[in-house]
């Protein structure tokens, strides 16, 4: 009965003529294989992007820009511009010297509103220890050194650059490494940022024109030179250095340790010498021949350590 009836189709198909022979059955033509639906698709680009004819102009024609995101630099250089500087609001105990400094929050709390409207992230992507966990002379505290590298993100284009950054760190329990990690982001922000510090803001004003002459005062602070130029290491650079490694009680070895993470690896070599004496005159003298600028660096790192609990 099947047989018989796919025979009478058969039939039926040939004499409307639309039968076809399964071994001659084909795919049907692509799209694009009927030259009649063809499209030529540099002439449609040519059409899209090309500039308004004067008859187009006068029809009052418009082009309407898409507006490309800013980079991550340009962004950064907006941020670098905005905030500029950070007034110092922290004050250390008198027993310390009374010494003004920044806080890391004072930092954080004005770059994160900054960086967040513009859509930028700063994340922490790796973190070294920099030598040994050092005891101080006493063994009261622990000193840490880190190295750490920052990420800076922008959401928007995917873009992304690092800032590297180290600080040390001491506490009598376990918050040294906290502490160094939170000095890292301090500097990491800092000078990624080009901040400007100091205790009086209307000091420092990117806007206001440059000063169009020096004034130069004398000095009688002892190596230090007339009008406040200095090329060498000052002796009151040296006692503060001196009178901060004993507050915090730091081993040559610790002072040591800060001085090449400050520096970038320029330290003074004490390995051969065993007697702390012979080894503290060592770190004297390397840092009695540094610049002015490179003790000032080591003076601030060490007033930026804190104190013993």
């Amino acid at each position: 009965m099947a047989d018989q009836t796919a025979a009478e189709n058969k039939s039926k198909m040939e004499a409307e003529g639309t039968y076809v022979s399964p071994s001659k059955m084909v795919e049907p033509p692509l799209m694009n294989e009927d030259p009649s639906q063809s499209v030529d698709l540099a002439a449609e680009a040519e059409k899209i992007f090309a500039e308004p004819t004067d008859e187009e102009i006068e029809e009052g024609y418009t082009v309407t820009a898409v507006p490309r995101p800013k980079g991550l630099h340009a962004k950064i250089a907006e941020v670098i511009l905005e905030v500029q500087y950070i007034q110092k609001t922290g004050k250390a105990p008198q027993a310390m010297g009374g010494y003004s400094f920044v806080e890391a929050g004072q930092i954080a709390a004005k770059l994160r509103v900054a960086l967040a409207s513009r859509g930028v992230t700063l994340l922490p992507e790796h973190i070294e220890q920099v030598g040994d966990i050092i005891p101080t002379i006493k063994g009261s505290m622990l000193l840490q050194t880190v190295k750490t590298t920052w990420r800076l993100t922008d959401s928007e284009t995917g873009e992304s650059t690092v800032i590297q950054s180290m600080g040390t760190g001491g506490d009598a329990g376990d918050k040294f490494s906290p502490k160094a990690q939170t000095n890292a982001m301090k500097y990491a922000l800092q000078v990624g940022f080009l901040l400007e510090t100091g205790d009086d803001p209307e000091k420092f004003n990117l806007n206001e024109e440059e000063p169009q002459g020096i004034t130069i005062t004398g000095s009688n602070i002892e190596g230090v030179k007339q009008g406040g130029r200095q090329g060498q290491a000052t002796q009151a650079q040296l006692d503060s250095i001196r009178k901060r490694a004993a507050d915090l009680q730091l081993t040559p070895g610790s002072l040591v340790l800060i001085v090449g993470a400050t520096l970038g690896g320029n330290a003074p070599d004490i390995d051969n010498l065993e007697n702390p004496r012979d080894q503290t005159a060592a770190i004297l003298e390397f840092l009695g021949n540094l610049s002015f600028d490179d003790c000032g660096s080591i003076v601030r790192a060490v007033l930026d350590i804190p104190d013993p609990e």
